[in-house]
């Protein structure tokens, strides 16, 4: 099942790995590959988006036009795997650590692909002049209107919320959205926004990397 409930996935046939998708109330099928990926010890969810096959030291991804994706995670002290749905993606245990796996957000693609020009993109491109002390960086900002200079900084918000490991990575998308907000109207963008969302990363960034306990924790 889903984990939002609304669709489930049947490994049948496990000589020939056939991937059915249906519904969750059972009135549509939705989709049915022969995958070919025999014996399977379990099929689960990956959130929403894809159905994963669960094997002794690997899962395999199965996109809905029947492509693959192997993630191979080595040979642990003691073999075995354990997958776990969450609203957000997969949480994968073997006995040396927890694994996280996600879909990579439209959002975060069109930011970071090469010659972006969404808002979120153009921010990240005048904190770099600034840093370089390219004299740039107001152009780029008059280059947004009012909307647009929100829309970007909420996108970097949404962005450092899914960077789950690299701090150096989320501390440099929230230096952006804190800069870019310097610029907009307190009516048009609450400031509240950003402390809220500063507090619960350092939060989670604590219980991440903690020396005693380590969890892998998402924001959702």
């Amino acid at each position: 099942m889903s984990a939002n409930k609304k669709l489930m996935a049947i490994y049948s046939n496990s000589d020939q790995g056939t991937l059915i998708v249906l519904k969750s109330d059972l009135t549509q099928e939705l989709n049915r590959l022969t995958t070919g990926m025999a014996g399977a010890e379990n099929l689960i969810w990956c959130g929403n988006d894809v159905t994963v096959t669960e094997y002794i030291d690997k899962v395999i991804m199965v996109g809905p036009a029947g492509e693959c994706l192997t993630l191979d995670l080595g040979m642990p002290k003691t073999q075995g795997i354990k997958c776990y749905t969450e609203i957000d993606g997969l949480r994968i245990v073997n006995s040396e650590c927890t694994y996280f796996l996600e879909r990579v957000q439209d959002h975060v693609i069109e930011t970071f692909k090469i010659a972006a020009i969404t808002p979120a993109a153009k921010l990240l491109n005048a904190i770099k002049s600034e840093d370089l002390k390219i004299p740039r960086a107001n152009e780029i900002l008059n280059e947004l209107s009012k909307e647009q200079l929100v829309e970007g900084i909420e996108t970097l918000l949404d962005i450092a919320q899914l960077e789950h490991w690299d701090i150096q990575i989320m501390k440099h998308i929230l230096r952006t959205a804190s800069f870019a907000k310097k610029f907009s109207d307190p009516q048009d963008f609450d400031p509240n926004r950003y402390v809220n969302v500063v507090k619960h990363m350092v939060v989670l960034s604590k219980l991440r990397h903690s020396d005693v306990c380590a969890r892998a924790v998402t924001y959702q």
